[in-house]
């Protein structure tokens, strides 16, 4: 009996934090996918590829990803190499959440979105990195849209170097609205 007792308040109390969990990171789920922004006009096109997972270290879901941008049919910036490799979460091109220990903090129809731009390096090979932008639901409704932001609204934020290069100075777009594809 004590069994079972034991049992049945494990599973309550797995369903609660279940429960409370789901309620902090609202809509990861609607971004998984191949997201795609094309302009005939400056000749770009931007494709990002992104998917669920669960990051170990702040224990909360996630999407990480890739991304590839052509300008007039040349590859810019192309990290797509890097999706399925086997590395940490927070080691991808792209990641985002919106995870939260304050239910009062999640918007669900926006992530926080830190960026790896390989096209841009510092003096010391390192590749510049940004924490402040957005990737935000635009349309929930077919076609499905997203909005990617770069915003670096509290200037740049380097990672491994805080002065080497411009805040402006990005390979990729900064901000485009992008259809699920």
């Amino acid at each position: 009996m004590r069994t079972f007792f034991t049992i049945a308040i494990t599973t309550v109390m797995a369903l609660f934090s279940t429960s409370l969990y789901a309620q902090h990171t609202a809509n990861i789920d609607f971004y998984e996918g191949t997201w795609k922004y094309t302009n005939s006009q400056t000749g770009e096109e931007f494709t990002l590829q992104l998917r669920k997972a669960f990051n170990s270290v702040t224990s909360s879901w996630c999407v990480v990803g890739a991304y590839t941008y052509k300008k007039n049919g040349t590859i810019v910036t192309d990290c797509m190499n890097k999706y399925l490799l086997p590395i940490k979460e927070n080691e991808m091109p792209v990641y985002a959440t919106n995870s939260s220990s304050n239910p009062n903090n999640v918007n669900p129809n926006r992530l926080g979105m830190f960026i790896v731009d390989y096209g841009r390096f510092s003096p010391n090979g390192t590749p510049k990195s940004t924490l402040d932008n957005v990737l935000e639901i635009v349309s929930s409704t077919t076609p499905y849209k997203i909005r990617w932001k770069i915003q670096n609204s509290e200037g740049e934020q380097v990672y491994f170097s805080t002065t080497e290069i411009p805040p402006s100075d990005f390979s990729i777009p900064t901000d485009i609205v992008l259809t699920k594809q």
